[in-house]
């Protein structure tokens, strides 16, 4: 096989892309080894193409710091950058090891971790698998019982969910990123040689004279894959010669039904969902799941939590919970956690979130019971960052309710958990009341109440934000105001 042949094949991983433009940065994960060295070539004669010269092009090295040649494999990879004619990032991770955790997991979500950090939305990552690494994939899924999802493994092009930091969440970077709502929202994972064996790369590579390194741990049979690759898949093979291009077009179907699953349970799924006015996070509505089969039902909570970013329990866990959920009354509050998902139930709504500490930042103020913490108006224009998300005011527009632009003229501060016993008196009510019965009225969960922000002027409660505005807090008809706008933290 050429180079010009295998920079073909990156072109057509690229037709697969869901957007029109080509990217502006392919980053290739380059180990070395013996699948990505024929990788760096195909991209270096890729880069070549006239209609490629805009494409920022980077080679990846990620140093493991777990062999005592690791220093050596990254002096091999600066060596041969250079011959293909591309630039080369040394990244050098920490690989956490404990007796309870697995090196080969922990050293891969390093890897996509230390790789991501170089990309941005609509950037490429480019990764070496092949098709006998889509059988091991295959046969690991078997292991775990997975179902059509992971059955499907691998695909050529998939979507890389990004997050703030500019790293992919390492455990599902081989899986197909289920929120796909946003394409901007994605880099993407692509696999051109995913059609080809392990033997028609190693003929490309001695053909084209290509030197490459060999990684001493691939010979260690206490990791899953390399059991397989030792063990198992030559007497599958010696057995059933094509069984790795078998595997591959099983993966393939299996990806196809999935496909046409997630879009039937989307359909199904979004008259369930309501965005709650005080929280970004959906909430799900159970009484019409009732009327279903349990597999729907199953199927659509397993949608619901993976379109949240949660991990959704096994399927024992989840057939248990559903029991729970919807034989519960009408007015029980059920609660129930597995691993870091934490499921609830409150007036027939099912909210999820994760119970995993929070992620670092500037968050201000912190939900807790008494904090107040001064804000000015510009920064509530601007967005603080609230424990339900970004919240903005924007300048009112058709809005039935509104910040009177007046009501805020003062010391203004954010207040939580203020104590049940306050009355307050929201638009459109003619008398006032406790605010412990307001969220009984309101339908605000208990959980969720103490971190409403309340908005305060010179002491005196102006809003709780998106849930209600004090009546005379509210603008009149004419009058300039502001609208509340709560979106997902950056």
């Amino acid at each position: 096989m050429t180079p010009g042949a295998l920079a073909a094949l990156i072109d057509s991983a690229l037709s697969q892309l869901p957007t029109a433009a080509l990217p502006k940065r392919i980053v290739l994960g380059y180990s070395g080894g013996l699948d990505s060295e024929v990788l760096a070539c195909a991209l270096g004669q890729f880069k070549q193409a006239p209609n490629s010269a805009a494409i920022e092009c980077l080679l990846v090295h990620v140093h493991h710091g777990l062999s005592t040649n690791a220093d050596a494999w990254a002096a091999h990879c600066r060596e041969r950058a250079a011959i293909y004619g591309l630039p080369l990032v040394v990244e050098q991770v920490s690989v956490k090891q404990g007796a309870r955790l697995s090196l080969e997991a922990e050293a891969r979500n390093a890897r996509y971790r230390a790789l991501c950090g170089h990309l941005q939305a609509g950037d490429v990552l480019l990764t070496a698998h092949h098709q006998d690494d889509q059988l091991e994939t295959v046969l690991l899924a078997l292991t775990r019982g997975l179902g059509p999802k992971g059955l499907a493994a691998m695909g050529v092009c998939q979507p890389l969910r990004l997050d703030s930091a500019n790293e992919a969440e390492a455990a599902t970077n081989e899986q197909v990123a289920d929120d796909t709502k946003g394409w901007a929202r994605c880099a993407f994972q692509l696999r051109p040689f995913l059609h080809l064996s392990r033997d028609e790369l190693k003929q490309a590579s001695d053909s084209l004279g290509l030197v490459h390194i060999n990684d001493e741990s691939n010979a260690d049979t206490r990791f899953d894959r390399n059991y397989l690759r030792l063990e198992v898949i030559p007497k599958l093979t010696a057995r059933w010669g094509a069984i790795a291009a078998t595997a591959s077009r099983s993966a393939r179907l299996c990806a196809e039904s999935q496909s046409l699953l997630d879009d039937e349970a989307r359909q199904r799924l979004a008259p369930l969902l309501d965005t709650c006015p005080y929280s970004v996070q959906p909430r799900l509505k159970l009484s019409p799941l009732e009327a279903m089969s349990k597999a729907w039902q199953a199927q659509l909570v397993r949608h619901f939590l993976l379109g949240n970013r949660l991990a959704p329990p096994s399927e024992v866990q989840l057939d248990e919970a559903l029991s729970q959920l919807l034989a519960a009354r009408a007015d029980a509050s059920v609660e129930m956690q597995f691993g870091a998902t934490r499921l609830r139930r409150f007036q027939d709504w099912l909210y999820a979130d994760t119970v995993s500490p929070e992620r670092s930042g500037n968050a201000k103020p912190k939900a807790s019971p008494g904090t107040n913490s001064a804000i000015t108006l510009a920064e509530l224009k601007a967005g603080i960052e609230t424990p339900q998300g970004m919240l903005r005011l924007l300048p009112a527009e058709g809005a039935q309710f509104a910040i009177a632009a007046t009501a805020l003229e003062g010391q203004l501060s954010l207040a939580y958990g203020l104590p049940g016993s306050l009355k307050a008196r929201p638009a459109a009510r003619a008398h006032s009341r406790e605010l412990k019965k307001l969220w009984q009225e309101q339908g605000v969960p208990s959980w969720l109440r103490a971190t409403i922000p309340m908005l305060m002027c010179d002491g005196k409660l102006v809003a709780a934000l998106g849930v209600w505005i004090e009546a005379d807090a509210c603008a009149r008809a004419g009058e300039p105001g502001f609208s509340v706008q709560l979106s997902r933290c950056p």
